[in-house]
């Protein structure tokens, strides 16, 4: 196996972008190939390693994580000198890999595909840091902050002031969310911000509980200043996620808002909107049919919303995704993909891992407890909590009120909750586990529905694996995919199917360890 490196840089003193290519064994382009005659210098001493997990590691449920080592190259003739004056950070790099020196250059297939941090230089050797791609999700969602120039009545803006709202970020909603604090934007005209993005609609506005009635939208924030909004009356301007009130609230001022569409509210839609929102683009970035078809296996409505809080784009996505159990990762080459953990069944089409595969290296085969609460030990209830309230008031104070009982019960606490529950599981095991989970779910059914199905997947064992195989022999399995475990140990002689949630790949030595469960 031959792996070759493409390293792209700016170089200061040509005042351009450059590529350089290296191999562990040298390697020449043919006529016809592109780049053509082109030399692969043998340089390469160590291609480096990557990990990958679908959640924390050890864990099925939490935020992903991907983790990329060191390239080193060789440099004790001082050949790559000029690379230390070269400006490589966010820069591109690229391995692929070929068979031998005799494969063509067309049958390279791709390794991994990620940016640099910055190189190293040592008198023997140069080491490249690569960028973890998920750093690319650890930025701020809410870019724009507010400028706190609203200083008088009249301004047609909801910008704050510079003594409440200055350089906070501005909210923004995804989905639908319940009893929502908006943020007072404009407090000389009342004009209140929900989101700096669109909204569909604004199905509620309550004051103290009380619901206050709808007036009429406006197109834009300058209307909506103008308007003659009656007391206790709202007026909305949903193309800038804008209210305004007619009269000042008695109390806590909440709303219940939606973004999106109809039917486009599912985790795999909204995720699919924040990244978009964020500046990553379909195809290129993320797999588009990844979250078409998590949308296919869940089309159940949910809703986050950001506040003032700064809230990095990891966070909200995982917020997110964990309510129908998915996950987002990046794949080797680079593009986010996403999934859902299910349980995982038989397929007749699944890599088979048995004796002539595993290798016996190192610990060799391991069977270990997960890091989940309880070690793995079957659940025998399941709690989905849902229809998250934003804002939890006092049911003392909403009893003074005209609010209703539905309100005032929904109001004084966070979350519902939706139980799936075996008995039997405690039967079996004496210290059978209750998990709990979040979700941004809106209803009572899906939250449900939601919660039967993780019992499917914990209300039985469950068995965790890390298993050392040949690189070359699976070049192809990604995480998510299912394998079958087939070894004449542990229970195991009849095959069991497994899905594959981690990866630790150390590529001078050709060996993959797989993180199973199942």
């Amino acid at each position: 196996m031959i792996y070759l490196v493409e390293i792209e840089a700016y170089d200061p003193q040509a005042g351009a972008v450059v590529v350089e290519r290296f191999a562990t064994q040298g390697y020449t382009t043919g006529p016809n190939d592109t780049p053509r005659h082109t030399h692969f210098e043998e340089r390469v001493q160590d291609p480096g390693n990557f990990q990958r997990s679908v959640f924390e590691a050890g864990r099925t449920n939490g935020a992903a994580s991907a983790a990329f080592g060191l390239i080193e190259l060789a440099n004790a003739d001082g050949g790559i000198d000029r690379m230390a004056r070269y400006a490589v950070d966010g820069r591109a790099l690229r391995i692929t890999a070929l068979a031998d020196e005799r494969s063509p250059f067309a049958s390279r297939v791709g390794v991994l595909a990620g940016t640099m941090q910055q190189m190293e230089f040592g008198w023997r050797r140069a080491t490249v840091r690569l960028r973890d791609r998920m750093a690319a999700l650890n930025e701020p969602l809410q870019k724009v902050v507010y400028a706190g120039t609203t200083v008088a009545g009249g301004m047609n803006e909801a910008e704050g002031a510079e003594d409440d709202l200055k350089d906070k970020p501005k909210p923004t909603l995804w989905g639908r969310v319940l009893n929502v604090s908006p943020i007072l934007a404009n407090r000389f005209d009342l004009i209140w911000q929900a989101s700096s993005r669109p909204l569909a609609s604004v199905e509620a506005v309550r004051d103290n509980g009380v619901p206050i009635g709808f007036h009429a939208n406006y197109a834009s924030v300058a209307t909506l200043r103008a308007a003659a909004i009656p007391a206790g009356r709202y007026g909305t301007c949903l193309a800038l996620g804008l209210l305004r009130t007619g009269s000042v609230p008695s109390g806590d001022l909440t709303i219940d808002a939606t973004e999106g569409a109809a039917g486009q509210r599912s985790a795999a839609r909204v995720s699919r909107r924040i990244l978009e929102a964020a500046g990553f683009v379909a195809g290129a970035d993320f797999v588009v049919s990844d979250f078409d078809a998590l949308h296919a296996a869940n089309p159940a409505e949910v809703g986050t919303w950001t506040g003032l809080d700064r809230r990095d784009i990891s966070a909200v996505l995982s917020t997110v995704l964990a309510s129908v159990g998915a996950w987002i990762v990046p794949d080797r080459l680079g593009r986010f993909r996403v999934r859902r953990l299910d349980a995982p069944a038989f397929d007749a089409n699944a890599p088979v891992l048995d004796r002539a595969l595993v290798l016996d290296s190192g610990d060799g085969i391991e069977r270990l407890a997960t890091e989940d609460d309880g070690s793995g030990v079957p659940a025998a209830k399941v709690t989905v909590r849902y229809a998250r309230n934003w804002t939890i008031q006092s049911k003392a104070t909403l009893d003074a009120t005209a609010a209703t009982p539905a309100i005032k019960a929904f109001a004084a606490e966070e979350y519902r909750n939706a139980l799936a529950e075996d008995a039997s599981v405690r039967t079996r095991h004496l210290l059978a586990t209750e998990p709990s989970f979040d979700s941004a779910f809106v209803s009572q059914a899906d939250a449900q529905a939601e919660a039967q199905r993780r019992l499917g997947i914990y209300g039985v064992r469950r068995d965790r694996y890390r298993v050392p195989v040949p690189r070359a022999e699976l070049p192809d399995i990604d995480l998510g995919d299912v394998v079958t475990l087939a070894i004449d140990r542990f229970d195991l002689d009849g095959g069991k199917p497994f899905v594959v949630l981690g990866e630790d790949v150390t590529l001078v030595t050709g060996t993959t360890v797989l993180d199973l469960y199942g």
